[in-house]
């Protein structure tokens, strides 16, 4: 499964939407009990991809990685990432897989703090 997906471009070529996705922790719940996927899942901030259904090339999301994101295994986050036009293929995907890295701790740490009373109910 990818980390994250390029899509289009603005028309100057100076940015590039992209499509991140975060793994989301299979253990642990918050504090209404609730595992941290199904909060994920339940809440309908997660569960949904941007990208159309194929292989996982050309701008599609796979079986497998669409089925992650439904179970919210995985979480969608879709950006638009600045480039420089002069600035090579190799040296682009290194800087958004280091973007990368730190969206997923950003992310991660986010949902877990809007996510962490949902479920509670009143007796």
């Amino acid at each position: 499964m990818a980390n994250w997906h390029a899509l289009t471009g603005q028309r100057d070529g100076n940015a590039f939407r992209i499509v991140f996705h975060v793994a989301i922790p299979g253990t642990g719940n918050n504090r209404a009990g609730v595992q941290w996927r199904t909060a994920l899942i339940n809440s309908g901030i997660g569960g949904t991809t941007v990208l159309p259904d194929g292989d996982g090339t050309g701008g599609t999301i796979s079986v497998t990685e669409k089925t992650s994101i439904t179970t919210g295994a995985l979480f969608e986050v879709v950006e638009d990432f600045a480039t420089n036009p002069p600035e090579t293929g190799a040296a682009l995907k290194a800087r958004i897989d280091t973007y990368f890295t730190a969206l997923s701790s950003r992310v991660t740490a986010d949902l877990q703090l809007r996510l962490t009373y949902f479920g509670f109910t009143s007796p």
